[in-house]
Protein backbone atom coordinates (compact mmCIF):
# COMPACT_ATOMS: atom_id res chain seq x y z
CA UNK A 1 0.00 0.00 0.00
CA UNK A 2 1.16 3.27 -1.04
CA UNK A 3 1.40 6.38 1.23
CA UNK A 4 -0.72 9.51 0.59
CA UNK A 5 0.36 12.86 2.32
CA UNK A 6 -2.69 14.25 4.64
CA UNK A 7 -4.57 17.36 3.48
CA UNK A 8 -6.51 19.56 5.46
CA UNK A 9 -7.99 20.38 2.05
CA UNK A 10 -7.90 19.07 -1.38
CA UNK A 11 -4.40 20.33 -2.40
CA UNK A 12 -2.08 20.40 -6.22
CA UNK A 13 0.18 18.06 -6.04
CA UNK A 14 3.81 19.14 -7.75
CA UNK A 15 3.96 15.84 -10.21
CA UNK A 16 -0.14 15.21 -11.08
CA UNK A 17 -1.80 16.62 -14.05
CA UNK A 18 -4.02 16.43 -17.10
CA UNK A 19 -1.93 16.69 -20.45
CA UNK A 20 0.37 18.87 -20.57
CA UNK A 21 3.94 18.12 -20.15
CA UNK A 22 5.62 14.97 -20.15
CA UNK A 23 6.44 13.24 -17.13
CA UNK A 24 10.06 14.20 -15.28
CA UNK A 25 13.12 12.09 -16.90
CA UNK A 26 10.80 11.26 -20.11
CA UNK A 27 12.29 11.66 -23.77
CA UNK A 28 10.20 11.92 -26.53
CA UNK A 29 6.68 10.67 -26.29
CA UNK A 30 5.79 7.33 -27.10
CA UNK A 31 4.94 6.43 -30.58
CA UNK A 32 1.99 3.99 -31.52
CA UNK A 33 3.19 0.65 -33.19
CA UNK A 34 0.07 0.70 -35.13
CA UNK A 35 0.22 3.57 -36.93
CA UNK A 36 3.82 5.15 -35.59
CA UNK A 37 2.06 8.38 -34.66
CA UNK A 38 2.75 10.63 -31.17
CA UNK A 39 0.65 9.21 -28.24
CA UNK A 40 -0.37 12.60 -26.14
CA UNK A 41 0.15 12.00 -22.04
CA UNK A 42 -3.49 12.08 -20.79
CA UNK A 43 -2.38 12.50 -17.01
CA UNK A 44 -0.05 11.49 -14.61
CA UNK A 45 0.27 11.56 -10.58
CA UNK A 46 2.76 11.37 -8.19
CA UNK A 47 2.74 8.91 -5.03
CA UNK A 48 5.63 7.93 -2.56
CA UNK A 49 5.02 4.09 -2.37
CA UNK A 50 4.88 3.03 1.22
CA UNK A 51 8.54 1.16 1.32
CA UNK A 52 10.64 4.00 -0.40
CA UNK A 53 11.47 7.90 0.42
CA UNK A 54 11.82 8.75 -3.12
CA UNK A 55 8.98 9.48 -5.09
CA UNK A 56 7.95 8.38 -7.81
CA UNK A 57 5.27 9.12 -11.47
CA UNK A 58 3.00 7.20 -13.33
CA UNK A 59 2.52 8.86 -16.86
CA UNK A 60 -0.26 7.24 -18.76
CA UNK A 61 -0.09 7.87 -23.02
CA UNK A 62 -2.44 6.61 -25.55
CA UNK A 63 -2.75 6.88 -29.22
CA UNK A 64 -5.92 9.04 -30.79
CA UNK A 65 -5.17 8.49 -33.83
CA UNK A 66 -5.82 4.83 -34.72
CA UNK A 67 -8.22 2.47 -33.64
CA UNK A 68 -9.50 -1.43 -33.86
CA UNK A 69 -11.74 -3.78 -31.88
CA UNK A 70 -8.80 -5.56 -30.43
CA UNK A 71 -7.40 -2.44 -29.01
CA UNK A 72 -10.52 -0.26 -27.76
CA UNK A 73 -9.39 -1.20 -24.70
CA UNK A 74 -5.96 -3.03 -22.72
CA UNK A 75 -5.73 -6.66 -23.69
CA UNK A 76 -6.58 -9.01 -20.16
CA UNK A 77 -4.57 -12.16 -19.76
CA UNK A 78 -6.38 -15.88 -20.77
CA UNK A 79 -6.47 -16.36 -17.61
CA UNK A 80 -6.87 -13.16 -15.49
CA UNK A 81 -8.80 -13.05 -12.52
CA UNK A 82 -8.28 -11.64 -8.57
CA UNK A 83 -5.08 -13.04 -7.53
CA UNK A 84 -3.20 -14.27 -10.65
CA UNK A 85 -0.29 -13.93 -12.12
CA UNK A 86 0.65 -11.65 -14.98
CA UNK A 87 3.87 -11.81 -16.88
CA UNK A 88 6.50 -9.48 -17.17
CA UNK A 89 6.91 -9.87 -21.05
CA UNK A 90 2.85 -9.47 -21.09
CA UNK A 91 3.25 -6.06 -19.61
CA UNK A 92 5.62 -4.88 -22.44
CA UNK A 93 4.37 -7.04 -25.25
CA UNK A 94 0.42 -5.37 -24.54
CA UNK A 95 1.35 -1.95 -24.81
CA UNK A 96 0.87 -0.95 -28.39
CA UNK A 97 -1.47 1.73 -28.74
CA UNK A 98 -0.69 2.75 -25.25
CA UNK A 99 2.07 3.37 -22.74
CA UNK A 100 2.42 3.46 -18.98
CA UNK A 101 5.56 5.08 -18.00
CA UNK A 102 6.86 5.33 -13.98
CA UNK A 103 10.02 7.05 -13.26
CA UNK A 104 11.39 7.96 -10.18
CA UNK A 105 11.22 11.26 -8.67
CA UNK A 106 15.40 12.12 -7.43
CA UNK A 107 15.77 15.02 -4.86
CA UNK A 108 17.16 17.38 -8.65
CA UNK A 109 14.70 16.08 -11.09
CA UNK A 110 14.98 15.80 -14.89
CA UNK A 111 13.49 18.82 -16.00
CA UNK A 112 10.06 17.90 -17.57
CA UNK A 113 10.11 18.58 -21.31
CA UNK A 114 7.47 20.93 -22.54
CA UNK A 115 4.87 19.29 -24.72
CA UNK A 116 4.44 20.63 -28.45
CA UNK A 117 2.34 23.82 -28.63
CA UNK A 118 -0.37 21.93 -30.14
CA UNK A 119 -0.63 19.40 -27.59
CA UNK A 120 -4.01 18.41 -28.09
CA UNK A 121 -5.19 17.94 -24.38
CA UNK A 122 -5.33 21.25 -22.05
CA UNK A 123 -3.14 20.87 -19.19
CA UNK A 124 -4.93 20.79 -15.62
CA UNK A 125 -3.77 20.33 -12.02
CA UNK A 126 -5.07 17.51 -10.57
CA UNK A 127 -5.99 17.39 -6.58
CA UNK A 128 -6.06 14.83 -3.72
CA UNK A 129 -7.56 15.30 -0.45
CA UNK A 130 -6.77 13.22 2.55
CA UNK A 131 -9.47 10.74 1.83
CA UNK A 132 -7.22 10.12 -1.69
CA UNK A 133 -10.11 11.24 -3.98
CA UNK A 134 -8.36 12.93 -7.36
CA UNK A 135 -10.20 15.88 -8.60
CA UNK A 136 -9.87 18.37 -11.71
CA UNK A 137 -11.27 21.13 -12.18
CA UNK A 138 -13.69 20.39 -8.66
CA UNK A 139 -14.72 17.24 -10.44
CA UNK A 140 -14.06 13.87 -8.75
CA UNK A 141 -11.34 12.24 -11.19
CA UNK A 142 -10.49 9.17 -9.47
CA UNK A 143 -8.48 7.94 -6.48
CA UNK A 144 -4.61 7.90 -5.49
CA UNK A 145 -3.69 5.22 -3.21
CA UNK A 146 -5.90 2.83 -0.87
CA UNK A 147 -7.72 0.54 -2.37
CA UNK A 148 -9.70 0.23 -5.51
CA UNK A 149 -13.25 0.90 -5.75
CA UNK A 150 -14.10 -1.88 -8.35
CA UNK A 151 -17.37 -0.78 -10.34
CA UNK A 152 -17.40 -4.76 -10.90
CA UNK A 153 -15.72 -8.00 -9.18
CA UNK A 154 -12.57 -7.15 -7.59
CA UNK A 155 -9.72 -8.20 -10.54
CA UNK A 156 -6.55 -7.28 -8.44
CA UNK A 157 -4.06 -8.72 -9.52
CA UNK A 158 -1.61 -10.88 -7.66
CA UNK A 159 2.15 -11.43 -8.67
CA UNK A 160 4.49 -10.46 -11.55
CA UNK A 161 6.51 -13.56 -12.88
CA UNK A 162 4.90 -15.40 -10.05
CA UNK A 163 7.26 -13.54 -7.89
CA UNK A 164 7.03 -9.68 -7.38
CA UNK A 165 3.82 -8.53 -5.88
CA UNK A 166 1.40 -5.46 -7.87
CA UNK A 167 0.34 -2.55 -5.86
CA UNK A 168 -2.44 -0.03 -6.22
CA UNK A 169 -1.57 3.45 -7.75
CA UNK A 170 -4.38 5.34 -8.90
CA UNK A 171 -7.70 5.10 -10.51
CA UNK A 172 -9.92 7.17 -12.55
CA UNK A 173 -13.69 6.81 -13.21
CA UNK A 174 -15.24 5.75 -16.05
CA UNK A 175 -16.98 8.61 -18.50
CA UNK A 176 -14.30 11.10 -18.02
CA UNK A 177 -13.99 13.57 -21.15
CA UNK A 178 -10.71 14.83 -21.43
CA UNK A 179 -10.60 18.47 -22.98
CA UNK A 180 -9.09 18.95 -26.00
CA UNK A 181 -7.86 22.38 -27.64
CA UNK A 182 -9.80 23.62 -30.34
CA UNK A 183 -7.90 22.69 -33.35
CA UNK A 184 -7.00 19.43 -31.87
CA UNK A 185 -7.75 16.60 -34.34
CA UNK A 186 -10.97 14.49 -33.81
CA UNK A 187 -9.87 10.98 -31.84
CA UNK A 188 -10.52 8.07 -34.26
CA UNK A 189 -13.35 5.61 -33.07
CA UNK A 190 -15.26 2.95 -34.54
CA UNK A 191 -18.06 3.84 -36.14
CA UNK A 192 -21.79 1.81 -36.12
CA UNK A 193 -20.23 -0.28 -39.22
CA UNK A 194 -17.11 -1.03 -36.94
CA UNK A 195 -15.06 1.04 -39.46
CA UNK A 196 -11.80 3.59 -37.45
CA UNK A 197 -13.35 7.16 -38.32
CA UNK A 198 -13.12 10.69 -36.63
CA UNK A 199 -15.34 11.07 -33.13
CA UNK A 200 -18.24 13.42 -33.46
CA UNK A 201 -17.93 13.87 -30.08
CA UNK A 202 -15.85 16.89 -28.41
CA UNK A 203 -12.93 16.01 -26.18
CA UNK A 204 -10.57 12.48 -25.99
CA UNK A 205 -11.55 9.62 -23.90
CA UNK A 206 -9.27 7.13 -22.40
CA UNK A 207 -10.06 3.30 -22.90
CA UNK A 208 -13.44 3.86 -24.51
CA UNK A 209 -14.31 6.19 -20.99
CA UNK A 210 -14.23 2.81 -19.50
CA UNK A 211 -12.96 2.68 -15.49
CA UNK A 212 -9.38 2.60 -15.84
CA UNK A 213 -7.14 0.74 -12.49
CA UNK A 214 -3.03 1.18 -12.32
CA UNK A 215 -1.25 -1.06 -10.40
CA UNK A 216 2.67 -0.88 -10.00
CA UNK A 217 5.23 -3.78 -9.58
CA UNK A 218 9.00 -4.18 -9.66
CA UNK A 219 10.86 -6.25 -13.05
CA UNK A 220 14.65 -7.14 -12.31
CA UNK A 221 14.68 -3.96 -10.30
CA UNK A 222 12.68 -1.50 -12.83
CA UNK A 223 9.34 -0.44 -11.94
CA UNK A 224 6.43 -1.62 -14.44
CA UNK A 225 2.36 -0.57 -14.44
CA UNK A 226 -0.65 -2.73 -15.56
CA UNK A 227 -3.88 -1.26 -16.36
CA UNK A 228 -7.21 -2.63 -15.47
CA UNK A 229 -10.66 -1.59 -17.18
CA UNK A 230 -13.70 -1.84 -16.34
CA UNK A 231 -17.24 -0.40 -17.80
CA UNK A 232 -20.66 -0.15 -16.53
Amino acid sequence: MFRIPFFNRSSPLAGSHVGGRLAAGSQEPPLCQHCRAEMPLFFQVEWTPGSHDTKRQLAVSACVSCTGEDRIIPTMPKDHRKGCSVSSSFLKSSQTNFRLVITDVNSRPVPAKPAPEESAILPKRLEADHHGVLRCDGRVFGRLGGKPEWIMEDETPGLCDQQEPFAFVCQIDSGWLFETRPKAAPQITLDLAGNPAPSRRPGYRLFNGNAAYFFATTVDGQPMAYVITQCQ
